[in-house]
């Protein structure tokens, strides 16, 4: 992955082959430093005092997707079907 982040404050991340993966504003805020953590399931970005950190485990994150989705998934149980990743 690749990681930048412009001048309107702006981290935007990228596939190593410049495939755009997302972007995330930082609302104005001045980021003084932007790295990965040595696994690269992290991203750790600051801004004046605050230190901020992005979970970018997609299994991590698919997980907790599934599981916010859980009462809606017992109401709704054919959309389950259609969410082959969230059958357990």
């Amino acid at each position: 992955m690749l990681i930048a982040k412009t001048i309107d404050s702006i981290i935007h991340i990228w596939q190593g082959d410049g495939t755009p993966i997302t972007r995330i504003p930082m609302g104005g805020a001045l980021n003084t430093f932007l790295n990965f953590t040595p696994d690269g399931n992290r991203l750790i970005s600051s801004s004046g005092s605050m230190i901020y950190s992005w979970n970018l485990n997609l299994d991590d994150l698919l997980a907790q997707g599934c599981n916010w989705l859980g009462d809606y998934f017992q109401n709704h149980p054919q959309e389950l079907q259609q969410l082959p990743s969230c059958r357990r």
